[in-house]
């Protein structure tokens, strides 16, 4: 337990101290262990855990939760890892069209971290919200080292990374709340040789996913808080080390599985020794970045 009083003046009207708990996320879906645990106020309610998803090798399950006061509209969540996959091979992308998913990835284009919040996560997680509005927006180029140290185990990076942070209004059970969603982008590129030159694949995730609600006015008042249950985050290493073993093997099973297509499907279907080798150099691509990407899964602000 511990005690946290928000920051002076800031305070909500009859704040008072807030009696913290120590909450522990089972996996029960999956490995059976727990998988992490956080701060949270004492009369809180937690939601959500482990998703295990199964449809991308080298993330098999993702991390999702909200931790929300019953009595009112304060809440943190945390949102799922999006993975994402893009190329410059225009033949690959006619098998593998704008929207659709290769190895559990949505084929998009990379994008800047704001551009990211503005059209996919705020769509995808807020769409439905009345009176949903916009009202401030910030790029955080600084945030993804931020989060590097929260978590310094993290040293592995990709080749970029973005940041940045948007505020909403919208109405949630008769009332107008404020909500705060952070993100960071992070970019892999790769560049493989095929039969006709060179090609870059890119698998690249909008991570850190968080977000922040509050009673229009309040959000300030309660950051303390959910400052405090963002950097209280601890992920179990020995789940974390179960998760590792069975994503390599997942990986490597789909490698073989892709490879056999490439020898039977794609070359009796396309005859051409092209799209062969092309999707070969994506398997090899999502191979070596696998190492990368694992970092990206649960490095839940550590």
């Amino acid at each position: 337990r511990q005690r946290l009083l928000p920051r002076g003046d800031e305070r909500a009207e009859g704040a008072g101290p807030m009696r913290l708990k120590m909450f522990s996320c089972m996996d029960t879906q999956g490995i059976g262990c727990e998988a992490f645990r956080l701060l949270i106020p004492r009369d809180w309610e937690f939601s959500g855990g482990v998703h295990w998803r199964l449809d991308n090798p080298a993330m098999p399950a993702v991390i999702a939760f909200q931790v929300r006061n019953p009595q009112g509209a304060e809440a943190f969540e945390v949102f799922p890892t999006l993975s994402f996959y893009w190329t410059n091979n225009p033949m690959v992308l006619m098998n593998f069209p704008l929207g659709s998913m290769y190895l559990g990835n949505e084929v998009r284009p990379p994008a800047a971290a704001l551009q990211v919040l503005q059209e996919v996560v705020v769509p995808r997680y807020r769409g439905q919200a009345p009176g949903l509005r916009i009202v401030q927006q910030e790029h955080l180029p600084e945030l993804p080292a931020q989060l590097q140290m929260v978590n310094p185990a993290a040293s592995a990076g990709p080749a970029s990374a973005d940041g940045a942070k948007i505020r909403l209004q919208y109405q949630s059970d008769a009332q107008t709340v404020e909500e705060e969603i952070f993100g960071v982008v992070q970019v892999n590129r790769m560049v493989v040789p095929v039969l006709m030159g060179m090609m870059e694949n890119i698998f690249w995730v909008a991570d850190f996913l968080f977000a922040f609600r509050a009673p229009l006015g309040q959000l300030e008042a309660h950051s303390d808080l959910f400052q405090a249950m963002v950097r209280s985050v601890r992920l179990n290493p020995q789940w974390y080390s179960r998760y590792m073993q069975v994503s390599q093997y997942l990986v490597q099973n789909q490698i073989q599985q892709i490879q056999h297509l490439g020898q039977l499907s794609w070359i009796i279907s396309q005859t051409s020794d092209q799209i062969s080798d092309m999707i070969m150099a994506v398997s090899y691509t999502h191979l070596r970045a696998h190492e990368t990407r694992h970092d990206l899964v649960c490095r839940l602000l550590l």
